[in-house]
């Protein structure tokens, strides 16, 4: 099927994939804040400004007027929040009670029986009122709610003042509170016993160095010990955390070195295939046209190369007199790639049964090695600017970021 995509378009897409990718992305973004910026609630709607609610506070709005002045003029409109008439005022101040009178009890069942801690807010968001707690008997609860009956024979009246305020009017409320003794369960009875035991002795030899634990307590024999410091178990578990850490360091380490390995080598495969084939093509033998690679090699001043380390190390072999076919087979088995395990192959072939044109067969697989070559330096072009696609984006977003952020805020 006949492809209706002008080719060269397809070069021009890929060649500027992360320009177009960026240019798209801030046209997404741009409608969608535009998007947003169209479905918020406007402040205006046919010349009536709408008012924030009782809890919010003071606003002014920049708008564009037409009609004052020959031009449309910049001015800061004001716009306060919402306050209470004097008739609403005393019905809110009431409903609020009433909410009060339900929000504090916290855990106790009801006013009438308050044995633990008040729960006293310092605001109701639902009517933007601000409440202000005095304790007139802070010696059973104080001004933050808290209950002191640890000691306490019997139950209690106190009194809490409600301060209610919407930030013009102020009202004030009594909330009578019945403080009960609390009830201890047998072991925090015990605790309760063992405690106070522990103040007396502390109270006795305060002048002293310091004081004796006891032994035992209501017949029942004591020992004791400190906590361990949960801070210091950090220590071990960093130590495992940094063992993972550094193996894991270490497996990539060893995977980027062993991808690197295998594309340098994939890099070099077509050059060693050429000059075996020249070398051939010039009368040398195989063995022959091998270590001249090789002594080229070691004479050139560069750094090392895998796959000729590889055959140096397979020329050194030979000269030691191990057999020609298992130096060409050791040479494919450590380079651990098809090419080059193929050209073993080959090698070996030829060794065994002699192949009469082993130049042309050495031609064509340098065509074919060529040809990988370029297809792996394209690749690795186009991991690079892969590579480079994320941190543009994130600065592209960034960027957006800082110009369209002010803009949604006055929006809000």
């Amino acid at each position: 099927m006949k492809s209706f995509v002008n080719p060269k378009c397809i070069a021009v897409l890929r060649k500027y994939k992360i320009q177009i990718i960026c240019i798209s992305m801030g046209f997404i973004l741009f409608f969608i804040a535009k998007n947003f910026a169209n479905t918020s609630d406007p402040f205006i709607n046919n010349n009536f400004v709408k008012r924030e609610g009782y809890s919010a506070y003071n606003k002014s709005y920049e708008v564009y007027v037409d009609g004052l002045l020959d031009r449309e003029v910049l001015l800061k409109l004001p716009v306060s929040h919402r306050s209470y008439s004097d008739e609403e005022i005393d019905e809110v101040f009431e409903k609020c009670m009433q909410i009060l009178e339900t929000a504090i009890l916290g855990k106790n069942p009801s006013l009438q029986e308050v044995s633990q801690d008040l729960n006293l807010p310092n605001k109701i968001k639902e009517y933007g009122i601000s409440v202000e707690w005095i304790s007139e008997t802070p010696d059973l609860i104080d001004a933050m709610g808290t209950v002191n009956n640890e000691n306490l024979k019997e139950a209690k009246d106190a009194t809490l003042k409600v301060f209610l305020t919407d930030r013009k009017r102020e009202a004030q409320y009594l909330i009578n509170v019945r403080v009960i003794p609390r009830t201890y369960t047998k072991e925090e009875l015990s605790i309760k016993k063992f405690m106070s035991k522990l103040e007396d002795i502390d109270k006795e030899n305060i002048s002293k160095e310091g004081y004796t634990l006891p032994d035992s307590f209501e017949g029942k024999k004591l020992s004791y010990r400190q906590e361990e410091s949960k801070d210091i178990h950090i220590i071990w578990i960093m130590g495992i955390v940094i063992a993972i850490l550094l193996y894991v360091k270490d497996m990539m380490a060893l995977k980027d070195k062993k991808e690197y390995k295998a594309r340098e080598m994939l890099l070099d495969y077509p050059e060693i295939v050429s000059k075996l084939m020249v070398f051939i093509g010039a009368g040398l033998s195989v063995r022959s046209a091998w270590e001249r690679i090789v002594i080229d090699y070691e004479n050139l001043a560069g750094g090392k190369r895998f796959a000729y380390e590889e055959m140096s190390i397979s020329l050194a072999k030979l000269k030691t007199g191990v057999h020609e076919s298992r130096v060409y087979k050791d040479f494919g088995r450590n380079c651990a790639i098809k090419q080059y395990m193929k050209l073993a192959s080959l090698l070996d072939q030829n060794r065994k049964s002699g192949v009469n044109n082993l130049r042309q067969i050495l031609s064509v697989e340098m065509a074919s090695a060529w040809e990988e070559r370029i297809n792996i330096a394209r690749r690795q072009g186009e991991e690079a600017s892969t590579k480079l696609l994320l941190p543009l984006l994130m600065l592209l977003i960034v960027v957006l970021i800082i110009i369209m952020l002010p803009a949604m805020m006055a929006f809000k």
